[in-house]
């Protein structure tokens, strides 16, 4: 017995996951909005780096495992690893920018 599939479905092109898409935009967001802490307050930007790239990354293996175990019917494995990269990055920097926060070079 197989499955029974609208017959919508069959025609429909793949749709980009939300995840995947989601992933590069946390993962932007999370480099370009803590610049504005940094001149007054770099443990908080270096902070909110490190949870918005962990967020980015993690988006970004949800999505693409979506995308993957979805068999043509979700797009967006660029999207993902896109994220997860920008998100790496991000968790690279935030530590930085926390680590010099806590020394007190910008005091």
């Amino acid at each position: 017995m197989e499955s029974e599939q609208h017959p919508a479905d069959a025609f429909s092109p793949p749709r980009v996951d939300q995840h995947a898409m989601g992933a590069t935009a946390i993962g932007i967001l999370s480099f370009c909005m803590p610049t504005l802490f940094l001149c007054y307050i770099p443990l908080l930007a270096g902070l909110l780096q490190l949870a918005g790239g962990v967020t980015a990354v993690a988006f970004g293996i949800k999505g693409r495992r979506k995308v993957m175990r979805s068999m043509g019917r979700l797009n967006g494995e660029g999207w993902a690893i896109t994220g997860m990269i920008i998100g790496v990055v991000v968790v690279l920097s935030g530590f930085l920018i926390t680590v010099i926060g806590f020394s007190g070079v910008w005091d």
